[in-house]
């Protein structure tokens, strides 16, 4: 028994040598990485769902910004996830028509992370929250009544 243990072990290295190569097209699966979760319900204003409209519209898909202020909150109850302290986040998102300003804030905290004129493209923002923000939801407001027009494809991750 011993001896065949001995010959088995000898051998095994041969015949493990034999199968490196043997299939030459082969390649080693990819793993990928998970999918980014968005924290904002409904980005994609497909219904009026999770959002709290506050003299905006959500029609056609989009977030209708009308002349006069107009603002649309996403409570943190309504979100996938709220905003955590110190955490540094993505926001990105298409403005579809007519260029806007847009205030983009935490709800209901006014720590502001964008305010500027927005024209009709995709946009991306990188900001951390303060250290006193925690639970907060989301919003978008047009401050400047004279401006309409729409967004849409609202996406918030974690970075």
């Amino acid at each position: 028994m011993k001896k065949l243990l001995i010959l088995i072990l000898l051998f095994l290295p041969i015949v493990v040598s034999a199968q490196i190569g043997r299939y030459p097209f082969y390649t080693a699966p990819v793993v990928l990485a998970p999918a980014v979760d968005n924290m904002i319900s409904n980005g994609t204003f497909d219904t009026s769902a999770d959002w709290d409209p506050h003299s905006c519209e959500i029609s056609s898909g989009a977030l209708q910004y009308h002349v006069g202020y107009c603002a649309m909150w996403q409570l943190s109850t309504d979100m996938v996830d709220s905003l955590d302290v110190s955490t540094d986040y993505n926001l990105s998102f298409d403005v579809v028509s007519v260029g806007i300003i847009i205030r983009v804030q935490s709800y209901p905290a006014t720590i502001i992370i964008s305010e500027t004129t927005y024209t009709t493209g995709h946009y991306s923002i990188d900001f951390t929250t303060p250290g006193t923000l925690a639970g907060y939801g989301f919003s978008f407001s047009n401050w400047n009544s004279a401006n309409v027009g729409s967004i849409d494809n609202v996406i918030l991750v974690k970075r």
